[in-house]
């Protein structure tokens, strides 16, 4: 559980790190993969 809790702490900082530019590229990306199936 440690371990898991590492990594989850470790994904959260990378995250904060390239903050939103990248992962709101991404989340547009996918969202309009949805909308178009």
């Amino acid at each position: 559980m440690i371990i898991f809790q590492k990594i989850l702490r470790e994904i959260m900082q990378d995250l904060q790190h390239f903050k939103n530019e990248s992962f709101k590229c991404s989340l547009s990306f996918n969202l309009s993969q949805l909308k178009n199936h």
